[in-house]
């Protein structure tokens, strides 16, 4: 079953689609929700607390990863780029 594409973004990664969007109606701060179009991975994370959460990655059951600093200070808000380094992050 495919995502859902309204509202999402789409990005390629390692060739591999992924769909992603932004909101700020959860914690009232801006964050970010990834998926990939297999549902093989699932994160969020959020801008200003640089930790990004999976749900779901291939088997390895939940998990946090800090974000390292270098990287959360290099972007104000959620670009591709930014997007693709998360997913590369957390693909690891």
């Amino acid at each position: 079953m495919g995502v859902n594409k309204k509202g999402k973004r789409k990005i390629i990664v390692d060739k591999k689609v992924y769909w992603w969007f932004a909101d700020d109606t959860i914690w009232d701060e801006p964050y970010v929700r990834i998926i990939a179009d297999d549902h093989s991975f699932e994160a969020e994370c959020n801008l200003y607390c640089p930790v990004l959460r999976i749900m779901k990655d291939n088997s390895k059951g939940r998990r946090s990863i800090s974000i390292p600093c270098e990287l959360s200070h290099r972007y104000l808000s959620f670009t591709p780029q930014y997007i693709s380094e998360l997913i590369r992050i957390g693909s690891c």
